[in-house]
């Protein structure tokens, strides 16, 4: 729910002005922003954000077991410039992936940077 930009490089966390609205089980930390997965099945993850202030590269992903490379990306988001020189600001990205018990989901502000407000969110669902 924060205005302010997350930079590259970071994970989204409380600390960067994520609210949380809705943590069932718990399973969610939201001082380190890592989610974690109660039970194996396959999980939906996706987020809505927009671009932060840079007019350079923006990148956004969601990692598995915070690895950012190949197969352990669930989604991924990318664009050059900011919401004024786009004429938008909004992306969205999702994804879907097998996770064993005490695997992780994270959504990373790769590179540049993003922002969220009151609109958007970041969420992970079990749904089988």
């Amino acid at each position: 729910s924060s205005n302010s930009d997350i930079l590259g490089g970071n994970t989204v966390t409380a600390t960067q002005g994520a609210t949380i609205d809705y943590n069932q089980g718990s399973n969610y930390n939201n001082t380190t922003g890592l989610f974690t997965a109660p039970v194996a099945g396959l999980y939906h993850a996706y987020a809505t954000m927009r671009v932060g202030n840079n007019n350079g590269l923006n990148q956004a992903s969601i990692q598995k077991n915070s690895n950012g490379t190949g197969s352990n990306v669930v989604a991924f988001w990318e664009l050059t410039g900011n919401s004024s020189s786009k004429g938008f600001g909004h992306m969205s990205m999702a994804g879907q992936t097998k996770l064993a018990v005490g695997d992780t989901l994270q959504l990373v502000a790769s590179s540049g940077t993003i922002s969220f407000d009151g609109n958007d969110n970041w969420s992970v669902a079990y749904i089988g």
